[in-house]
Formats: structure tokens, C-alpha cells, sequence
């Protein structure tokens, strides 16, 4: 399905929205100049802010043999190809038929389409979030699993350098495999004291998380080096100067707008919790709330809240720069955030919980808060939490997610139709230059 739906706009080089101006000016030209410079390419100022794997590999590829833009097109789909393969294959040995209905919000998504009908990064870095996230998931992680996780992290970081968060999970699955949490109630102080309680075999495991992500590390450090900060140098002076505090605001006000789709699938933890755990259902719309209204949370071009979320906020009413959209939205994603959680081991929900932690924490040191780069992360964790908790939901349950992944489908095609052109004058890195791609870049010999 995902193939028919880009074979058309791949095969007519069809360039339309903001994902196709990303591709046009940035991605297309810096991959074509790998191509160019093959094998001696220029790592340190190429024309993306991004780490370069995905465009080693499309040029890789490409050098052997048509390296045109729709050429490298197909070859930037396989990434998505695989993202969307893998978390229905997982979901499929754990859900059965139900995987179909659960994977369709991700293939609806405008954002996942997007980058796999256009050549960006994304769906690569997303791929080597999934696999390490799945793998830090099982239980016990044997010799070969750390082995794997150990070239997934390096393979995450060399797609996307912002996605280095993932070795957080991975050392919390290495410290409490080493001694696992007592049962306590989900979340509880107890259990949060059994969690972080250090024990000598706690401590050595999590070194031995620390090490497994160590090649990931050195790579991230060896770039470091080489353009003297996170980015290249190009981006430097954009990215340096931004962050994004309202990283938690839209992190869970996504999981609150995707979750009423699921409700079959959270709603018994909910119920628990209002019967015997108010309090935890007060946290949660404590930290909703102060995610919310502590920063700025109005759309802001300039501050870089843009996307879907952000405009249909912008057309309700804000208060001191905060949007009432979002003060709604992010506490009811916290409960539903906490309701879900409940219901699965403890193990589960600490990795869980602390992949969260890390993507919003990453997350809120770029410059961009786009929807673009917060939605497929949802819909992943989303997944993970509905093919680890223990009990099935009914089928009504189902019904939600096809829902989802119907309207989404809708969403992209009509936001698609209506994009008409890539006159993007404002673009938010509008300090750097725009790159003219190859005009005919010439297959290898």
C-alpha cells in the first residue's frame, strides 16, 4: 500500500509542500554532491543540518547506478518501507490481524508520507528509534541483543544526531534487568524508590549500558569535533540560538488528540486510577499543566511552533502567548499518558517512561518545535504500548485506530492537493543559504 501510494509522485518528481522544499533545497542537493564527490565527500559543510548517513546511503546507492532525483527517491523510500514494515511485523507477532488497524494512523501520517515520497532524514532516524526501543523492550536482552543494540544506536545517531536520547532507555533496561523493580502500585512512590534504588550489580549493568552506547557516543563526538558544535556550519547560527521549552506541551498534547482513538486501549488504567490512584492522575495533569502554561505556546514562526497543532491553535483564543488548545490537551495527555502506563510490567513502563523523558529533553534543545519532527513518535509510542500491555483490547477497540489512520490518510491527501507550490519565502532557517541542486547529475561509471 505504501508503495502504490508513492509510486505517482515518485515517478512524476512530484514537489509539493514544505517536505518537497526541504528536499528541493536542502537533502536533494547535499546528497547529489556526495554523489558528485564520491568517495571523497565533504562531512563537515554539506546541506543539511542533520547527521549524513541517510545521505551516504542514498548516494551510496545511487553512485551504483541512476543517481537522478527520482532514482534517489526510490532509494529514500526503502527507509520508510522498512519504518512502516517493521512496527506492523512487531505488532502482527504480538496483535495478530488487529496490527493492521494499529499501524494505520503511522502510514496515514502526513509526516511519514512525506518523508518517504520526499528525500528526508526522518523516517531513517525514526527506523533506528523503533529498533531500539523493541530491543531494549525484551526481556532478558541477551549477548547478541546488546550487540544489536549496539550498532542500532550508532546507526540512530549517524541518520539523526538529535535522536542520541535513545541510549536513556537502554540504561534504564540495563539497570533494572540487573535487579528488577519490586511490585509495588504502578508509578508509586515505592515503586519509583524500587526503581532507583542503586545496587552493585544496578551500577555495573548500567555502565554496561554506557558502553554498548559508547561507538554511538564517539561518533556523535567525532562530528562534534569536525564542525565545531551539534550542526555544520551552515546551521550553526540558527540552531545555536534557539530551543524549544514548549517541547512537553505538544509531546503530550499529540498524545491526548491520538489517544481519544484509543481509548479502548487505555480506558481500564483510567478507570483504576480514578477508583484508587488520584493522586497520580493529579501529577499527571500537574506536569500537564505546567508544561502548558510555563512556556510560550502560541504559534510562532519565528520561535519554531509551526504544524498542524499549532495552527488550529493560533485560530482559538491565547492568553500571555499560551494557548488555551494546549493547556486542554496537555494535561488530558498526561492522564492518558499515565492511564497507559499503569497497566503494563514495571520494567516495560520505566523504559517507557524514560524514552519520553529523553525524546522530550532532546527535543526541547532544537530550534524547531514543528509537529513534523513530534507526530511519528507519538504514533511509534503509541504502538509500543498497544502490543506490551498484557491484555487485549475488544474489537471495538479497534475501530478507533482505522479511524485515526483513515482521517489522517485524509488529511495528508487534502493538505497535499492544496499545497500547489513550494513558494516558502519565510522559510524558519531562513539565515542559510538555499542550495541549487545538480542540474543533471551523471550516473557513475
Amino acid at each position: 500500500m505504501s508503495i502504490a501510494a508513492s509510486a505517482w509522485p515518485i515517478a512524476n518528481d512530484w514537489l509539493v509542500g514544505r517536505a518537497a522544499f526541504d528536499h528541493l533545497h536542502y537533502h536533494l542537493p547535499a546528497i547529489q554532491r556526495f554523489v558528485a564527490d564520491w568517495p571523497a565527500v565533504d562531512l563537515v559543510d554539506y546541506a543539511s543540518a542533520t547527521t549524513p548517513g541517510y545521505h551516504l546511503v542514498c548516494a551510496g546507492v545511487g553512485r551504483l547506478g541512476n543517481a537522478g532525483p527520482v532514482a534517489l527517491r526510490w532509494i529514500g523510500l526503502a527507509f520508510t518501507l522498512g519504518l512502516v514494515g517493521s512496527v506492523g511485523g512487531w505488532l502482527a507477532a504480538r496483535r495478530g490481524w488487529t496490527a493492521a488497524a494499529l499501524v494505520a494512523p503511522l502510514l496515514g501520517s502526513l509526516y511519514v508520507y512525506s518523508s518517504g515520497v520526499w528525500l528526508l532524514p526522518d523516517n531513517a532516524g525514526w527506523l533506528g528509534v523503533w529498533a531500539v526501543l523493541v530491543l531494549a523492550l525484551r526481556r532478558p536482552i541477551r549477548l547478541w541483543g546488546w550487540l544489536a543494540l549496539m550498532l542500532a544506536l550508532v546507526l540512530t545517531v549517524l541518520m539523526r544526531q538529535i535522536q542520541v536520547w535513545t541510549l536513556g532507555p537502554v540504561i534504564v533496561a540495563a539497570w533494572l534487568d540487573a535487579k528488577p523493580a519490586r511490585d509495588h502500585p504502578p508509578m508509586s512512590l515505592r515503586e519509583v524508590g524500587s526503581v532507583l534504588a542503586p545496587t552493585p550489580r544496578r551500577i555495573v549493568a548500567a555502565i554496561g549500558g554506557v558502553l554498548v552506547g559508547g561507538p554511538a557516543l564517539v561518533l556523535l563526538a567525532v562530528l562534534y569535533a569536525m564542525w565545531g558544535g551539534l550542526v555544520p556550519p551552515r546551521f550553526a547560527s540558527f540552531h545555536a540560538s534557539n530551543f524549544s521549552p514548549a517541547a512537553a506541551a505538544l509531546f503530550l498534547s499529540l498524545i491526548a488528540g491520538f489517544g481519544v482513538f484509543f481509548v479502548g486501549w487505555w480506558w481500564k488504567g483510567f478507570t483504576t486510577l480514578v477508583r484508587a490512584r488520584r493522586a497520580l492522575l493529579f501529577a499527571a495533569v500537574t506536569v500537564g499543566l505546567l508544561a502548558a502554561l510555563v512556556p510560550h505556546t502560541d504559534y510562532s514562526l519565528e520561535g519554531g511552533r509551526y504544524g498542524a497543532l499549532w495552527t488550529v491553535g493560533a485560530k482559538l483564543p491565547t492568553l500571555m502567548h499560551r494557548s488555551l488548545l494546549l493547556a486542554c490537551m496537555a494535561p488530558a495527555g498526561a492522564v492518558v499518558l499515565a492511564s497507559w502506563l499503569s497497566l503494563l510490567d514495571a520494567r516495560a513502563r520505566w523504559v517507557l517512561l524514560a524514552s519520553c523523558a529523553g525524546f522530550v529533553a532532546a527535543s526541547s534543545m532544537s530550534s524547531i518545535a514543528g509537529q513534523r519532527y513530534y507526530e511519528p513518535m507519538v504514533l511509534m509510542l503509541i504502538a509500543v504500548l498497544a502490543g506490551t500491555q498484557p491484555e487485549r483490547t475488544s474489537r471495538a477497540g479497534i475501530v478507533g485506530p482505522a479511524l485515526a489512520g483513515m482521517l489522517l490518510a485524509g488529511l495528508t491527501v487534502f493538505t497535499l492537493a492544496r499545497s500547489g507550490s513550494m513558494d516558502y519565502p519565510e522559510d524558519p532557517r531562513g539565515t542559510q543559504p538555499f542550495v541549487t541542486p545538480i542540474a543533471s547529475p551523471a550516473a557513475p561509471p
